[in-house]
């Protein structure tokens, strides 16, 4: 048996993968085979690149009409940031994997276990999503003359949600497939997921976002229900985040668990 030769022949497929997503790289810490799953969809997304603006488009016009409309756009723009960065990843990398993966699907089940291929779909996300994030807030931070604990609740809010939605949105994707392609752009015809997952995630991200965003900044809720209580701001602050922080835990664990369970069951016909 030609042992070297089998090691070199994994080193030549490892290098194609790398330099197929050049200038981008997946970190060394990142095992096998979830850096080769990870770096083949990034190969994907680069020759279909329309995958991704099909959603950065929409989050950046939001972004921008949002902010445009506020008496004070950048801390808006800058809190939205929570929100928009882990939505567009999760979106684009996790919330159709088995319709992304098209005729390479019954392979790709066979090849793989049930949570490595889990993880390679909600990986990408957290990798690109916190390099993102903490541009985005500490840019948008320093252009609105935040205090350094508003810019950093903002930060610790989007580490929260990038994990979050890169779990979540799989989870909803593999109850939710979609198979059928669809025209963009009036020339491109792509694989997008449908509508009913994009909802679900929307809105429950969008939840996550507005809850966590209320406790970190202590808006004018945390002080009406301090006053209600007749308890510290600061004590209702921390407690409010605990919670949320439990509870963004918790759902991450079981569709994680959930998006484990509905892949070992998948059967090829």
């Amino acid at each position: 048996m030609d042992t070297n030769g089998s090691e070199s022949g994994k080193q030549t497929h490892a290098d194609i993968l790398a330099a197929g997503i050049s200038p981008l790289a997946v970190p060394n810490f990142v095992p096998q085979p979830v850096r080769g799953r990870i770096e083949e969809r990034l190969i994907r997304l680069r020759r279909y690149p329309q995958r991704a603006t099909f959603f950065v488009f929409p989050a950046l016009f939001l972004t921008i009409t949002v902010g445009a409309e506020s008496s004070t756009p950048a801390t808006t723009v800058t809190a939205m940031g929570t929100f928009v960065i882990p939505w567009v990843l999760g979106s684009v990398f996790g919330l159709n994997p088995l319709g992304d993966d098209g005729p390479a699907l019954p392979v790709t089940i066979l090849a793989l276990p049930a949570s490595t291929y889990v993880r390679s779909i909600a990986v990408p996300a957290v990798l690109f999503g916190l390099p993102l994030l903490t541009i985005w807030t500490i840019g948008g931070g320093l252009i609105a003359g935040l205090p350094f604990s508003t810019w950093a609740g903002f930060e610790g809010v989007g580490i929260v949600l990038t994990g979050f939605a890169a779990v979540f949105a799989p989870a909803v994707g593999l109850h939710i497939p979609q198979y059928n392609s669809m025209r963009v752009g009036g020339r491109s015809t792509l694989v997008l997921p449908s509508w009913f997952a994009l909802a679900i995630e929307t809105v429950v991200l969008g939840i996550m976002s507005a809850v966590g965003q209320i406790f970190v900044t202590q808006t004018f809720l945390v002080t009406v229900i301090s006053q209600l209580l007749h308890t510290p701001s600061v004590l209702i602050q921390l407690l409010g985040i605990g919670i949320w922080l439990l509870a963004a835990a918790a759902i991450t664990a079981e569709v994680y668990s959930n998006a484990v369970r509905v892949v070992s069951q998948l059967t090829i016909e």
